[in-house]
Formats: C-alpha cells, sequence, structure tokens
C-alpha cells in the first residue's frame, strides 16, 4: 500500500471514530440562545429544570463562578425550545434497544372526528348552545396522593409545610369513543431516586391503579379509543402505554419538547422521559394555529390547547354533560382554586413558563365564566373531596 493511501485510511478511521463519540446533545443544530431575566423568588437549579437543561451548564453558558448566586434583573442566556427534534432514524442509531414509536398522525383521525379552528365562532355556539344530551358519562378515578412542598404551589407557601394532593383521571364513555384523560402515576416511577416524585411520599389508591379501576368499572384496556394527555409529567401519564387499541394525543409542543430534553441527555427528572413504552406508541399530535386554540372535537367534547405554561403544551378538555352541566378539565393548568381565587398566586416551582401561564389564564378563565363552565382543578384537596368517584357512580 503506498503511503498517501496508508495516510487516507488513517484519516477516514480517525473521522469515523470522530463522529461515532460526538455527544448526543451534538444531533441538534447549531444551538440558538433567548434571554431570562431573573425574578424575585428564582433559583437557578429552578430555572434550568423550567428549560430541560442542568443547572450547571447554565451557570457554565452564563459564566457563573457562584452557582447560589443571582440578582434580581439579572440577564440569563438560555437555550430556545424550538428546536428540531431528531428522526426516528437518528434516535434508533442511539438507542438500539430502546424504545419504539411510531410517526404521530394528523388529524383527523378515521373519519370519526371533525376539528374546527375558528374559537370565536365555537365560544359562540357554547355561550348561544342549547342543552344537550349527548349521552356522555364521566367517571373519575382516583390516582392516590403525592405529598408536595407547598411553596410548589403557591407563591407564599411555606417550603417546610407540605401538603397531601390527589392525583386523577377521567374516563369518559361518549357515544363514539371511550376516552381517557391523563392516566395516572404509575408506581415505577417512584423507583426513579432522581425523579422529583420519588421525594413527594406517593401512596396509591386503595382501589387499585388507574388501569385496574377501568376494569373494575367493566371495559376491558383494549376497549379504549383515546388517551388524552393535559401533559407528560409522570403524575399524569402513568399507564398510557397499557392501552393497546388507543391514540394518545399530545399538545405537539409538549412532545417536541419533552423528547428534545429526553435526546439531549441533560434530562434529570425520569419524568421527563415519555418513550419509556418497549412496544409502539400510536401518538397523536394536536396543535392549534396559535398558542391559545379551542378545537371542537367529538359532540360535546372541545380541546383547549395552550403552549409554554406549566410546561411545553398543555391539553385541557370541556365536556358538556346533560345533567350535572359544563365541566372543564384543566389539570395542572390550575393546581388549585387557591391559585387563581381571589388573586392570583400560583408558585413557579414546578412551572416552566411563569409569564407564560399567567398569559394563558388571562386568556382562558374569562371564557370559562362567559360559558358557564365548572373547573376542575389538577390537585385540589378541597374539590377533589366533593367529587363523585366511580364507585359511587357517573356524571351525565
Amino acid at each position: 500500500m503506498k503511503i498517501k493511501e496508508k495516510e487516507k485510511l488513517v484519516m477516514l478511521v480517525l473521522l469515523i471514530f470522530s463522529i461515532s463519540i460526538i455527544p448526543i446533545n451534538h444531533l441538534w443544530a447549531e444551538q440558538a440562545y433567548d434571554i431570562y431575566i431573573v425574578k424575585e423568588g428564582d433559583e437557578l437549579h429552578e430555572i434550568a429544570e423550567r428549560y430541560g437543561i442542568d443547572y450547571k451548564e447554565l451557570g457554565e453558558i452564563n459564566g457563573l463562578d457562584n452557582l447560589d448566586l443571582i440578582y434580581v434583573g439579572q440577564e440569563l442566556k438560555v437555550p430556545i425550545l424550538n428546536q428540531e427534534v431528531p428522526s426516528i432514524s437518528e434516535t434508533s442509531k442511539i438507542y438500539d434497544n430502546g424504545p419504539q414509536i411510531v410517526p404521530l398522525i394528523p388529524w383527523p383521525v378515521q373519519g370519526k372526528t371533525g376539528i374546527i379552528y375558528d374559537e370565536q365562532a365555537i365560544i359562540n355556539k357554547l355561550i348561544n348552545s342549547n342543552k344537550n344530551d349527548y349521552g356522555i358519562k364521566l367517571y373519575v378515578l382516583d390516582g392516590g396522593t403525592l405529598n408536595l412542598p407547598e411553596n410548589s404551589v403557591y407563591q407564599d407557601g411555606s417550603k417546610d409545610v407540605m401538603l397531601s394532593v390527589p392525583v386523577y383521571a377521567v374516563l369518559i364513555d361518549h357515544p363514539d369513543a371511550l376516552i381517557l384523560f391523563d392516566s395516572g402515576m404509575s408506581d415505577d416511577w417512584v423507583n426513579y431516586p432522581a425523579d422529583a416524585f420519588a421525594k413527594a411520599n406517593y401512596k396509591r389508591s386503595e382501589r387499585g391503579t388507574i388501569p385496574d379501576q377501568i376494569i373494575s368499572l367493566g371495559y376491558k384496556l383494549e376497549d379504549v379509543d383515546y388517551v388524552v394527555q393535559s401533559h407528560l409529567h409522570s403524575d399524569h401519564q402513568g399507564y398510557y402505554e397499557l392501552f393497546p387499541n388507543a391514540q394518545v394525543l399530545v399538545q405537539r409542543e409538549e412532545f417536541n419538547g419533552t423528547a428534545r430534553v429526553f435526546f439531549s441527555g441533560k434530562h434529570n427528572q425520569p419524568n421527563e422521559v415519555i418513550l419509556r413504552a418497549q412496544k409502539p406508541i400510536k401518538w397523536l399530535e394536536i396543535a392549534g394555529d396559535t398558542d391559545q386554540t379551542i378545537l371542537e372535537w367529538l359532540p360535546g367534547i372541545n380541546l383547549i390547547l395552550t403552549e409554554y405554561n406549566h410546561t411545553f403544551g398543555m391539553i385541557s378538555m370541556m365536556v358538556d354533560l346533560y345533567h350535572y352541566g359544563r365541566v372543564l378539565l384543566v389539570s395542572d393548568l390550575i393546581y388549585t382554586e387557591s391559585c387563581v381565587f381571589p388573586t392570583y398566586k400560583y408558585a413557579a416551582k414546578y412551572t416552566k413558563f411563569p409569564d407564560g401561564m399567567r398569559e394563558d389564564l388571562d386568556w382562558l378563565l374569562p371564557i370559562a365564566n362567559k360559558i358557564g363552565a365548572k373547573i376542575w382543578y389538577g390537585h385540589d384537596r378541597d374539590q377533589y373531596s366533593t367529587i363523585k368517584k366511580w364507585w359511587n357512580g357517573y356524571y351525565n
């Protein structure tokens, strides 16, 4: 072999080796940044958590010598969140034996559902609609309890006071589909030592898991047509992979943002890992034409999409019940009634985008008032104690 050919071979081997050891985060396009202005009460690790990166890296990006010292008004460079998620082919090279996902499916779904984006038309229709019996039954499934520090719920809360809050899911028996809104919290998550909720003293319901309760109602898991994930935090998405025929609805920004955190290799909370299932999930990505959108879905059911608030993207669900009235399931868009009434005091601790949260609530709450919707909050202990659970019947 000639010297030049040997040199070429060596260079080729070095090139292949260098490509093989590129860190996962370098699969992304060149990182772009936004500016975050530090507010009173902010801590670096909490800001980093909202943006899905390690706080030490955030400190390094901003040249901070003391990671415990930031000040109000300080400008921090943070990664923007709208980068592309790696393709399925790219991720399969990294996780050869890992979870599988199938391509996201656009609307409409199998001709069974329609979609309308005209927000004002939908609001007017809801305001002026006559009382209709859509034949919907709504069951409340008990997901157990979490203990959270008070300052993770309320701005003026104490870090030393623990609140016991409910976890729950809702099963909706609609003439056109069987729908599960959120899927509870799996015991598996508590076994992750790094998970935020592992330290939250999660206690499973005495009635069993969410799938157990669905079976107790006389349904089969394969009967569930849709699992609507309000968002992808671990206390809301514990069992979606157990419904073999279900399409899992998720907000586009939530899926992309969460997958971005996962595939960057920088997540510090396994509750952000949505791709844990070892079998294909029928993900159904949905998105509006703006970051605040009302979608008309099945008769008597509307979906409300908001972006960059508690997390990357939230789905709320509005259900028209003939006897009970109109109920708005907001999940963690509002933890408790006291977070927003009589004054706004939602804590930023578990809220990725506090400013976006306030904007979305300023938009949604007046709409809920106009259309006469009863808001069911994500973790309101007092309200939950008054709500009828499935073993006592259903709402219709």
